[in-house]
């Protein structure tokens, strides 16, 4: 059974030079532990790939307007063995 509620974030990886980087990925949040300490360890999928066209910032947070790329999806068969395995679990 498919979850109702869908938890997605975009990330993007710290560049020392510009804030952020150029590209990022949406990414779904699976599952998720709460520590005590109030950290938090996610289990995550990549969804959706993305390019960075303008960056801003609003209430002290970084914000970007962004482009999706359109991925052609690749068919199982034209998958190497090892990553054709990881596509399993």
């Amino acid at each position: 059974m498919e979850n109702a509620l869908s938890i997605m974030f975009e990330f993007l990886f710290f560049n020392f030079y510009c804030s952020y980087a150029e590209y990022g990925t949406m990414l779904e949040i699976r599952d998720w532990i709460l520590l005590d300490s109030g950290c938090s360890i996610l289990t995550t999928v990549g969804v959706r790939r993305f390019h960075v066209l303008t960056r801003g910032e609003r209430d002290g947070y970084d914000t970007a307007k962004v482009e999706y790329f359109r991925d052609q999806p690749i068919h199982i068969d034209m998958l190497p063995g090892e990553m054709y395995k990881r596509t399993l679990i």
